[in-house]
């Protein structure tokens, strides 16, 4: 059912993983040791950091070491306020996002429900009209 997919854009939460960051400067440090394996990071990426809010930030220089990964963040000046204690860096924004419109689906799903329900129905009638022609029938040759 395509029409209830749409593609949109959105983070994926492919790091997902709460640390205390090693900053020095714009220069954001954090374990990887319990993301996942194929967690891939670019310069120029965009990616969201939870704090006690949202932070949506660009990094460059990214450096992919043994459990670590390190980047500069852009406009640090106006988010470094912003990483104080333990943040959950969430994941990266993906411009290809699949989308799936649940509302859609349920849509459908009692459309359909609604056409079974009405052949179900029809076909019971036609099942009585012939039990009564045959019922009809036997009483004509046993009387």
């Amino acid at each position: 059912m395509p029409s209830a997919i749409y593609n949109g854009t959105d983070f994926v939460p492919n790091f997902y993983v709460t640390t205390t960051p090693n900053m020095s400067g714009p220069t954001f440090t954090f374990d990887t040791t319990n993301c996942d394996n194929s967690v891939i990071l670019n310069d120029n990426d965009t990616i969201k950091i939870i704090t006690d809010k949202e932070v949506i930030c660009t990094v460059s220089n990214v450096i992919v070491g043994n459990n670590t990964i390190s980047f500069d963040v852009l406009n640090w000046a106006s988010l470094s306020d912003n990483f104080v204690g333990n943040v959950l860096v969430y994941g990266k924004l993906v411009t290809d996002f699949r989308h799936i419109n649940k509302n859609r689906i349920f849509a459908v799903g009692i459309g359909a429900i609604k056409h079974i329900d009405t052949l179900l129905s029809s076909a019971l009638n036609r099942i009585d009209a012939l039990e009564a022609q045959v019922a009809d029938i036997y009483r004509r040759i046993n009387s």
